[in-house]
């Protein structure tokens, strides 16, 4: 696979296992995420804690407590809001884009992606929220009926569509942590 030019590229395989780890951390720490999320984070993500705890320290610089709704069971509880670093959140799925584009085709993405990290919401920016809301919907819509490739799709799966000329990637992570990648030429 090629590196990916919009992704800083890894000087070696220490500085790729960081963004792995990050990465795993986003993901675990985040709502909503199933039983495979959950056990990730109650073991990797403490194990990798223990050995280096800058990491998980520096994504937690600023966090606040908040409530959260559960829509689904009609119940709200208290956790945190921690603030990672968007552009390298950006960089890091980006390049994950890029390299399925590489995956399906056999050929480097010419162009640019455009990624919407619809699990990530913001706490000042409401009318963003809501315009990430519509835009999974849409999405949801729009993939009904492509099936998701990935051979463990409780961990990671993922669809490609072509809409009105558009290609799109929609990114699973366990379960329902979804990221839509736009390819712009």
């Amino acid at each position: 696979m090629p590196q990916c030019k919009l992704y800083h590229a890894p000087r070696n395989n220490t500085e790729k296992t960081k963004e792995d780890e990050y990465l795993l951390y986003i993901l675990a720490m985040s709502l909503p995420c199933n039983e495979i999320g959950k056990t990730q984070f109650l073991t990797k993500v403490r194990r990798a804690y223990e050995r280096n705890p800058k990491l998980v320290d520096r994504l937690l610089a600023r966090k606040e407590i908040v409530l959260v709704d559960d829509t689904v069971n009609n119940t709200s509880f208290k956790t945190f809001a921690a603030y990672p670093e968007n552009r390298r959140v950006i960089s890091i799925f980006t390049c994950i884009a890029k390299g399925l584009y590489w995956h399906e085709n056999r050929k480097s993405w010419p162009g640019s992606i455009g990624v919407v990290v619809e699990f990530m919401l913001s706490r000042t920016n409401l009318a963003r929220n809501e315009q990430q809301r519509v835009l999974s919907n849409a999405i949801n819509t729009l993939l009904a009926n492509i099936a998701p490739k990935g051979e463990n799709p409780d961990v990671f799966s993922y669809q490609f569509a072509e809409f009105d000329g558009r290609l799109f990637a929609r990114l699973h992570f366990f379960g329902d942590k979804c990221v839509t990648a736009q390819y712009i030429p």
